[in-house]
């Protein structure tokens, strides 16, 4: 009994040890965000899916999409989802984008989570 309690539990705490280690190491890019859970789900759902863009927090219209820095126009999910509710690109101020719809603007701010990857807030 005391064997195979020893094989069970050395893997154990090593696993817990490593996990540890890692969130220790990444914590600063794990949580800057906040709860990091919404975002990793995202991100696997971008990975294992075909969407350009995933939800991360209906509530406040948050998404995740993937970075690609060597294409030639960045943002194009945020573009592409901003032109699907009838709003056109104007221009790009910094982090945030700027669309139009008749006479009213909004802006759409973003952030860099990983290089891989930004998180875009939609106010409108």
């Amino acid at each position: 009994m005391k064997k195979i309690l020893r094989w069970f539990l050395v893997p154990l705490l090593s696993f817990l040890i490593v996990i540890g280690a890692v969130a220790f190491k990444f914590s600063d890019t794990l949580f800057q965000e906040g709860n990091p859970i919404p975002i990793l789900k995202g991100i696997v759902q971008l990975q294992i899916g075909e969407d350009l863009y995933v939800p991360i927090d209906q509530k406040q219209n948050r998404y995740i999409a993937s970075n690609n820095p060597k294409e030639k126009q960045p943002y194009n999910e945020v573009k592409r989802y901003m032109g699907d509710k009838g709003w056109t690109f104007e221009e790009k101020l910094g982090n945030d984008l700027i669309f139009t719809k008749d006479q009213n603007k909004t802006v759409v701010k973003t952030v860099m989570y990983t290089s891989d990857y930004y998180i875009f807030d939609v106010t409108a």
